[in-house]
């Protein structure tokens, strides 16, 4: 009779042999019905290459009593091959800019004040149950980071007892089944900031950035449970409307039949048309009369609606609709007049 070991090595053997059927010829299945417990060893270690499974082990008994009232019994095992835990899910991000019409602003592209609206789908792609489902969005821009919460069931498709949330307070899924998907919700609001830092982030180009990441736990209950985070990310952007604008307007307060020795005012206006601030503006002035050029000087700004600023004749910033003027004053010379006929 057979060892407990040998049974158990026979089993496995049996179990690989019927995994197998499809892929070897029926002599050589009957050749390894053939062969011995201890090659049924080697088999084993053979096939390793195979995905791993867990699995139910059970046996079933069947009794009864035979003539003189003796007890009979028979057994069977069985076993049956189930997945090994994949944890694992996904998460699609969309970005809906919510555009408003009028002024400046320009169709599908981001403007100050528009809204960009964000779902968040996170689906259990694996094949065990997770929990504490949770999405978080970090972004590029200056205003505070879109804050994913209100999850909804938006795929029910798991058997009974299925997916569910019973803390409705904390922004997270409390189970979520295999093949299910719920879906946060988030809204931003685009600043001048955003405008002004032309997107933000460490390689501005114009478009706001964020990544989602989702996060859930699968708790191992074998043994001693064991606890693993599970993640997955998505990035989007917004394209934003950046369009940087400078006009400059030159008047002098004389321009015609100007004498030798005549003082004539330069006054220069600098208006920001755009939309995004602009920094470090200077001005020089080239002409052909005999004496230097003239030399720009900040007097003032005539409009300041953002918080312009300048630093001596630098204009440090200049907001968007802002206006600053300088002056400059030549006099004219008698080798202007004698020279530049």
């Amino acid at each position: 009779m057979k060892n407990d070991s040998s049974n158990s090595i026979e089993q496995q053997g049996r179990a690989l042999l019927r995994q197998s059927a499809k892929q070897i010829s029926r002599s050589e299945t009957s050749r390894f019905r053939r062969i011995s417990a201890g090659s049924l060893a080697m088999a084993v270690a053979t096939f390793q290459i195979l995905p791993a499974f867990a699995s139910i082990n059970n046996t079933v008994t069947a009794s009864g009593t035979g003539p003189g009232n003796v007890a009979v019994t028979g057994t069977a095992p069985a076993t049956v091959g189930v997945q090994l835990h994949n944890e694992k899910i996904t998460v699609v991000k969309t970005a809906t800019l919510v555009d408003i019409a009028g002024g400046s602003n320009v169709a599908g592209k981001g403007d100050v004040g528009e809204t960009i609206n964000y779902t968040y789908v996170v689906k259990n792609t694996g094949n065990v149950t997770v929990t504490a489902v949770g999405v978080t969005d970090a972004h590029d821009g200056t205003g505070p980071d879109p804050a994913p919460s209100n999850p909804i069931l938006t795929t029910n498709v798991a058997p009974a007892p299925g997916s569910s949330d019973a803390n409705t307070t904390d922004n997270k899924w409390d189970i979520l089944r295999p093949l299910d998907a719920v879906t946060f919700t988030a809204s931003y609001v685009i600043t001048a900031g955003d405008i002004n830092a032309n997107g933000g982030g460490t390689t501005p180009d114009g478009k706001l950035h964020n990544t989602a990441t989702a996060s859930a736990i699968y708790t191992n209950p074998q043994g001693t449970p064991t606890v693993t985070p599970v993640t997955a990310t998505d990035t989007k952007f917004v394209e934003l409307n950046v369009t940087p604008g400078l006009t400059i307007t030159k008047v002098a307060d004389l321009t015609t039949n100007v004498a030798a020795g005549t003082p004539v005012t330069y006054t220069y206006t600098v208006t920001n048309t755009g939309n995004t601030q602009i920094t470090g503006i200077t001005l020089t002035d080239i002409h052909n009369a005999s004496l230097p050029n003239p030399v720009p000087i900040f007097q003032s700004f005539t409009t300041n609606l953002g918080g312009s600023t300048n630093s001596g004749n630098t204009i440090t910033k200049l907001m968007p609709g802002d206006v600053a003027q300088y002056k400059a004053t030549y006099t004219v010379t008698q080798s202007d007049v004698d020279n530049l006929q």
